[in-house]
């Protein structure tokens, strides 16, 4: 129960974090190992990470000092890879769970590795994430998608599977079209939690359960719930990487690579960051004389009904690989324009250079409104942008002095000042007859 309170907290929730919070820019990874054996079984990962200007801090368990901060409370890392299911939580004085979902809570990126051999503080990081482990010494199965050629390296019990699904989000897995192998423990995600999603996932012949024992019991997954990576992408932009699999990105599965530096690299905040920058809103005023038009000044907090407004802004995409943002295009960036409820919902019009765009007309109706830009995407960090403005009536002197609907009227009133100045003209001089 606890876990899941934390996960609420974790996503759901702006967190206010004492220290000074975390930028995913910065290259500096620490990885935490069972042993270095381990570390060097996965060097095809790591120099991936290397070769992208990460700068990996390789730390065992049972290293003394594993803290993420230092002595004044400022975070030495800004990403975190554990590599050791089997010791996690056991020795690891000063990286316990807690101080991880802190981390996370700063806008720190986290990849988590487990397997079959998985000690209790590590399940219960896995659910502190909205994310349940099947029961030790599981294992994923598969007898109709599984490779044959690496069947018989993990001892013949079709637990080499073959991954059926996919995330399709290209910013996270790439276009990267080679078999995935997967040997490893099967999870499953809570429900109901809108964060964390699947990336790899079995076939609908899958299932979790012991290899060497009869299934006399419904596994705790199956099909297509049976998740062997999740990802989930807190509101403040953190990032988190589970895998119920330390094979999946050994350099014994080559084929695997691909796969595993795309989303490795998404995990610690590579691609898919966005920003939004120079945003602006005005007025448009026409000249009648000229039939021009121009503008007022930029992002006034009181507007008048029926004014013609005209939004625009910038969204850049960080380049993990250049380090520098670059301009994101996208064509379902969407401006609201809100006052209880979305009174104008507007696609913006981008340009080549990532400018965003779009002109209407404000609503007949006085109160306070505000311009709001959610963008909401799997694989891109969430932008929300919003400003509160109020709508004024017209003044008395604003309205305009003479309308077409009111042109019945106008006839009216000066037909009968017509009809009395005849009517007087005739009454005083007109000859009455005896």
């Amino acid at each position: 129960m606890s876990g899941r309170v934390q996960i609420f907290v974790l996503v759901l929730c702006y967190v206010v974090v004492l220290v000074e919070s975390i930028s995913f820019m910065d290259p500096k990874v620490l990885v935490v190992v069972d042993n270095k054996q381990l570390y060097q079984s996965h060097s095809m990962l790591f120099s991936t990470l290397e070769e992208s200007g990460y700068e990996l801090s390789v730390k065992t368990t049972q290293d003394t000092n594993l803290s993420l901060t230092s002595e004044l409370g400022d975070y030495l890392f800004s990403h975190l890879v554990l590599l050791c299911p089997k010791t996690f939580g056991m020795t690891t004085r000063g990286l316990e769970r807690q101080d991880i979902l802190d981390f996370v809570e700063a806008g720190g990126n986290v990849v988590v590795f487990a397997n079959s051999d998985y000690e209790e503080p590590t399940s219960k990081l896995f659910e502190s994430f909205g994310c349940e482990l099947d029961e030790p010494k599981s294992l994923v199965l598969d007898h109709i998608h599984y490779s044959k050629d690496w069947d018989s390296q993990f001892g013949g019990k079709h637990t080499a599977v073959i991954a059926d699904g996919v995330c399709q989000s290209s910013v996270i897995v790439g276009d990267n079209k080679s078999t995935i192998i997967y040997h490893g423990i099967g999870m499953g995600i809570f429900p109901k939690r809108e964060w964390i999603f699947p990336i790899l996932w079995g076939s609908p012949c899958s299932y979790s359960y012991f290899p060497d024992t009869r299934v006399v019991e419904l596994p705790i997954v199956s099909g297509e719930e049976t998740v062997m990576v999740a990802g989930l992408q807190s509101r403040n932009g953190a990032r988190v990487l589970l895998t119920g699999s330390t094979d999946i990105c050994a350099n014994t599965l080559p084929h695997n690579s691909a796969f595993c530096s795309w989303v490795v690299r998404w995990a610690l905040g590579q691609r898919g960051m966005l920003r939004i920058r120079n945003w602006r809103h005005r007025t448009l005023m026409n000249q009648s004389t000229t039939h021009a038009v121009s503008f007022s000044s930029s992002n006034p907090t009181t507007y008048r009904v029926e004014d013609e407004v005209e939004f625009s802004m910038d969204m850049e995409e960080w380049d993990g690989i250049e380090r520098r943002w670059k301009p994101f295009i996208a064509k379902d960036v969407q401006l609201e324009f809100i006052m209880l409820d979305p009174y104008i919902r507007k696609n913006l019009s981008v340009t080549e250079k990532g400018s965003y765009s779009t002109r209407f007309r404000i609503p007949d109706r006085i109160g306070v409104y505000k311009f709001s830009v959610e963008y909401y995407r799997r694989g891109y960090s969430p932008v929300r942008l919003s400003q509160e403005i109020s709508v004024r009536p017209f003044r008395h002197d604003e309205y305009e002095r003479f309308i077409l609907q009111a042109y019945p009227y106008y006839a009216a009133a000066w037909s009968m000042l017509l009809g009395v100045v005849i009517f007087g003209f005739l009454f005083l001089h007109g000859k009455m007859n005896p």
